[in-house]
């Protein structure tokens, strides 16, 4: 199962072969009551296989600007990347990334007001 290690117990034989599931750092058991397999008379392993998925990063918001996912879940791995509306400029990362216990890399920028130079109030009015 990607994304998981498994421990096996009881020499995977029946009647007390178990087999645990166990996330690595940044996923997380879809179904956490299901975890471990157990080994059935017929020597197959019974049960539902668990599941591992990304942890869940928060939704971010950029004033002026927009945030694209580059994974439509926000999950670990997905990163964040930022763009601004017209005539203004990203202060700050231009992208984060989730981490492995769900926060983000560092801070959503901002987007300012350009500021252009050598305009004279005249050309402006």
């Amino acid at each position: 199962m990607p994304f998981a290690s498994v421990a096996v117990s009881g020499g995977g034989i029946y009647p007390s072969g178990r087999a645990v599931y166990t996330c690595q750092a940044g996923y997380e058991l879809v179904d956490a009551a299901t975890n471990t397999l157990s080994c059935g008379s017929a020597g197959s392993w019974q049960g539902t296989m668990p599941q591992c998925r990304g942890v869940l990063c928060s939704s971010l918001s950029l004033g002026n600007g927009s945030v694209v996912y580059s994974s439509a879940s926000r999950r670990y791995p997905s990163t964040a990347n930022f763009s601004c509306d017209a005539n203004r400029f990203l202060a700050g990362a231009s992208s984060l990334v989730c981490q492995t216990d769900g926060s983000w890399s560092g801070s959503v920028p901002d987007c300012m007001l350009s500021n252009v130079r050598g305009w004279r109030e005249e050309e402006v009015r």
